[in-house]
C-alpha cells in the first residue's frame, strides 16, 4: 500500500504535467492567432515563452508610449533639450507631427479599451492592429528622430543661448 504522501506527490506531478501540457497549447494557439509573432517577439522584447497576450499587449502599448513621449517633445517642449530640438522643424513639420502624435494617441486608446475589455480574441485583434500601425509609423518617428539628432550638429548662434520664454 502506498503511503499517502507519495500519493499527493504523484498527483502533484501529473497536474504539473498537464499545466506545461496546457500552457504549451495555449502558446501555440496564440502563436497562430498573432499574424507576425517572430517579428512581434524581436520588436518588443518579448519572451518566446509568453502565453499571456496581454503581457505582449503591455509590452506594446509600452513602446507606443514612448515614441509618444517623442512627439510631445517636439509638439510641447518643457525641458531644455526639447526647447532647443524643437526649433529646427518648421511649423508645417510640426502639424505633420502633431498629425501622428494624434493617430498614435488614438491607437494608445484602442489598446487601453482593449485592456480594459479583457477579451482574449479582442486583445489579439488589437496586437495585431496595433503591430502594423507602428511599423506604418516608425519610418516617421525615425526622420523625426534624425532631424531632432541634427539641431545638435547645427552652429548658428557662436555658442549662445537665446531666451526662450
Amino acid at each position: 500500500m502506498r503511503s499517502k504522501k507519495n500519493v499527493n506527490k504523484n498527483s502533484r506531478i501529473v497536474k504539473k504535467d498537464k499545466e506545461e501540457v496546457n500552457d504549451t497549447e495555449a502558446r501555440e494557439s496564440i502563436k497562430k492567432m498573432l499574424l507576425d509573432i517572430n517579428e512581434i517577439i524581436k520588436e518588443y522584447n518579448i519572451p518566446e515563452d509568453t502565453s499571456n497576450v496581454r503581457a505582449v499587449l503591455e509590452k506594446i502599448r509600452e513602446r507606443l508610449e514612448y515614441y509618444i513621449k517623442i512627439l510631445i517633445q517636439v509638439l510641447q517642449p518643457e525641458d531644455f533639450h526639447s526647447l532647443h530640438e524643437c526649433n529646427i522643424f518648421t511649423d508645417s513639420e510640426k502639424s505633420k507631427i502633431f498629425n501622428i502624435y494624434k493617430d498614435l494617441m488614438i491607437l494608445h486608446r484602442e489598446i487601453i479599451k482593449s485592456e480594459i475589455q479583457n477579451e482574449e480574441k479582442n486583445i489579439i485583434a488589437t496586437i495585431n492592429y496595433s503591430h502594423s500601425e507602428i511599423k506604418r509609423f516608425k519610418p516617421e518617428i525615425i526622420k523625426i528622430i534624425e532631424k531632432m539628432q541634427e539641431s545638435w550638429k547645427r552652429t548658428g548662434n557662436n555658442g549662445r543661448v537665446r531666451y526662450f520664454g
